[in-house]
């Protein structure tokens, strides 16, 4: 006759190694996943860079404060423009707009 907690531990058993290899199924997934997201977005980014033949974004803040002075803040891309926000010698900020292309 079969011991009935030597059943219940097969069972448990059997359960634990069908959660853990299904968690590491959900964790290779999002790996990979997540891996190939990164990749397309590096190459993504390099052909934008490559297709566009206009300026960088310190192209642009060098513009702008050799235009305006003060000190470079902050630089985004917009569409195809870049704004520069700049500090002035005075004290006061200035956002500068400067053609991307």
């Amino acid at each position: 006759m079969r011991n009935p907690e030597y059943a219940v531990c097969q069972t448990v058993k059997a359960g634990a190694i069908k959660v853990c290899t299904g968690l590491l199924l959900v964790a290779v997934v999002v790996f990979v996943s997540e891996t190939s997201y990164a990749d397309n977005h590096r190459r993504r980014d390099g052909q934008e860079a490559s297709q566009s033949s206009g300026i960088s974004a310190g192209q642009a803040a060098a513009k702008a404060q050799q235009r305006f002075g003060g000190k470079v803040l902050k630089v985004s891309r917009d569409g195809n423009r870049y704004r520069v926000k700049l500090l002035l010698p005075s004290g006061t900020i200035k956002t500068v707009t400067i053609a991307a292309n």
